[in-house]
């Protein structure tokens, strides 16, 4: 997925035109040390969701107090839904007065507070503070990782911000461009975190095996208080198509596209539900 990370420096916004462009998700500014909300946050979270763009939001890190810090952020982000990372942004120069070991010290204690509050948290950072200023080893968060290059040149990686220099219709002047490796919008939904209502089970109207013609489809309704993931288990067979979600119910065809005598099965949230058989 395609995306952009923001802050009140990118100005006006037309939200409208990112999401034409093919922008997937953005990362907002929140927050910055303690007694600070970034100016354009809330204009641009609520811009940014109007237009169906998926949403996270960082807090750049200051010296002095982690907890105060993360509390504040929190606070900040609270009145939202968030279906991407809360991420901390590693970056001041300020923090090497720590030395490695105490800023290791320092990061962790700030995300395992996002965590305990219901949070999905990631640290953002560069090449060089991956390699000499930070014991990544310790840190057991996904990484959000700054490198402007025609390669990441580091692993485990979850996005790769990969240039500050982007240029996207809808904002004047340049923007940071991002990469996103993982499905978070599923991750975070189906765990019920940053915000989002814990997921109390589904049920499928179908529990059998179907045979279906090619050519021909089939609806399935999915009741789960959180949108499922479904999939089909074997390509070309069945084209899973979503139709439309009404309160807790979700609707969706099966097409069958394959050859006589072809399965695939139909998994929801992985588990697999019946299979389809075309006649």
């Amino acid at each position: 997925m395609k995306g952009i990370d923001v802050s009140h420096w990118q100005g006006d916004i037309n939200w409208q035109k990112v999401k034409s462009s093919g922008i997937d998700f953005v990362i907002i500014k929140a927050t910055e040390g303690v007694g600070y909300v970034d100016p354009c946050f809330k204009s641009y979270t609520q811009g940014a969701t109007a237009e169906g763009l998926h949403i996270g939001a960082y807090h750049f890190l200051r010296l002095g107090d982690a907890k105060q810090q993360a509390e504040e952020f929190i606070a900040a982000i609270k009145p939202y839904k968030w279906d991407y990372p809360v991420a901390v942004d590693v970056e001041s120069k300020e923090l090497l007065k720590m030395g490695r070991a105490g800023l290791t010290d320092f990061v962790i204690e700030f995300l395992d507070i996002l965590k305990s509050a219901g949070y999905y948290p990631m640290i953002y950072t560069g090449y060089n503070w991956c390699i000499n200023h930070l014991y990544m080893s310790k840190i057991k968060y996904n990484l959000w990782f700054a490198r402007y290059n025609d390669h990441k040149g580091y692993g485990n990686v979850s996005i790769w911000q990969n240039t500050s220099k982007g240029r996207v219709p809808g904002i004047s002047g340049n923007v940071d461009l991002d990469i996103s490796y993982c499905d978070y919008p599923y991750i975070i939904k189906s765990k019920g975190l940053n915000g989002y209502p814990k997921p109390q089970g589904f049920t499928c109207d179908t529990t059998t095996d179907i045979p279906l013609a090619r050519g021909q489809a089939y609806q399935l309704k999915i009741t789960s208080n959180v949108p499922p993931k479904v999939t089909v288990g074997t390509p070309n067979v069945v084209t899973l198509l979503p139709r439309y979600s009404t309160g807790n119910n979700h609707f969706y065809y099966l097409v069958g596209v394959g050859n006589s005598k072809d399965g695939a099965g139909i998994f929801v949230n992985d588990k697999k539900q019946f299979v389809v058989n075309i006649k």
